[in-house]
């Protein structure tokens, strides 16, 4: 099976990480995969360079130059004549819909990686046009796919679009155990290098540095357990973006936050494993892939109570939830699991469990059937 994947890029985000997991399970499945990008980075990429995988930049003008990206397009799918066309975001949806109008016997797959409710206090023309064609276009798909059930109600509701299937990401649950293969001694180290004093946890938040991974209520959350629990945590920040600034501006000392920028998966899993604690404080999440994989990674991981990290986690169980936006909510539960080493090991036992079964290899054979015209 032929599959041609059109992504406006391979930079570090959650959509590119998905389809650089599932990528080399689908080869393992006999499946030719080749991808299409408009320009932008190609770091993600890197990744694949041991598999037989083609990446096509087409280095386009403009993301709306729509008859340059349809010619372009149209002499790769030429050349490498696939059955399957799966899009990712709005412009790899888009064009791969657009594109299947000059190829009837093409299979359109789109993706929904991101809520389109949470852009709708955006308005004017420009998105009422952006939204109306998005909608209208949904009619060439041959299957549309929700990454949570949040997202696919989201859609329902603000398009009307009936058939959605549900397909969770993916997470590598032998590259996550190679990764993070150490000594004690080795993780001693680890840990050490980034505790500043006695007495201190490590707190991690992996996460692109955007207001919508709640970052500042972390920081927030660190200065309330000082001052009110005399407890003391330093942060480690991993991911880059364009909260970056604001977030440097709002920290007191830099000494208490560590900004990791973009790091290597296998670096990323390793800071994860020694940490004490991961927080996930997003104001909105699709699905949490970061949660699981720290999850997965038999951590105590405390999320907010949004969308895709509801459906992925149990309060109590799996992992503690605390409201959006609220920094002393993060604080009590950073203090509780502190003080509870019974329920800290609980969590975190039952918390890899849950993260197992959002397993590459199973994820993959959903999306082959899907590709194959078979039911999930």
């Amino acid at each position: 099976m032929r599959i041609l994947i059109v992504i406006p890029s391979l930079g570090f985000g959650g959509a590119e990480r998905l389809l650089i997991t599932l990528i080399p399970k689908l080869i393992e499945r006999n499946c030719s995969v080749e991808i299409c990008i408009f320009n932008g980075p190609n770091d993600l990429g890197k990744e694949l360079e041991n598999y037989d995988v083609k990446i096509h930049n087409l280095n386009l003008s403009h993301r709306w130059a729509v008859i340059e990206t349809i010619k372009k397009l149209r002499k790769i799918i030429d050349v490498f004549k696939p059955q399957v066309m799966w899009g990712h975001l709005y412009f790899g949806i888009l064009y791969s819909r657009i594109v299947s109008l000059f190829y009837k016997k093409i299979k359109v797959v789109s993706v929904l990686h991101y809520s389109i409710s949470s852009d709708s206090h955006k308005s004017g023309l420009w998105y009422k046009f952006r939204n109306s064609i998005f909608k209208i276009s949904q009619k060439l798909d041959y299957k549309t796919v929700a990454v949570s059930k949040s997202i696919k109600e989201d859609y329902q509701n603000f398009f009307q679009w009936k058939d959605i299937d549900v397909i969770y990401n993916a997470i590598d649950l032998k590259k996550i155990d190679r990764s993070t293969q150490m000594t004690d001694v080795e993780k001693k180290n680890l840990k050490l290098e980034f505790l500043s004093k006695k007495d201190q946890y490590l707190v991690s938040l992996p996460g692109r540095l955007h207001e919508s991974k709640g970052h500042k209520y972390l920081i927030e959350a660190k200065e309330i357990l000082k001052r009110d629990f005399n407890l003391d945590i330093r942060l480690v920040f991993i991911g880059d973006g364009p909260n970056k600034d604001a977030l440097h501006n709002m920290v007191k000392n830099l000494d208490d936050v560590v900004f990791m920028g973009n790091i290597p998966q296998d670096e990323l899993f390793k800071i994860l494993k020694v940490s004490d604690f991961i927080v996930i404080p997003s104001l909105f999440e699709a699905f949490g892939l970061a949660a699981v994989e720290a999850m997965y990674l038999e951590q105590p991981v405390i999320t907010t109570k949004v969308d895709g990290l509801l459906e992925i986690t149990t309060n109590g169980l799996d992992a503690m939830q605390v409201e959006v936006k609220n920094s002393k909510d993060i604080a009590i539960a950073l203090r509780n699991l502190i003080q509870d080493d019974l329920k800290r090991i609980e969590i975190s036992q039952n918390a890899r469990e849950t993260a197992s079964s959002f397993d590459s290899d199973f994820i993959a054979s959903k999306w082959y059937k899907i590709f194959n015209g078979d039911n999930i």
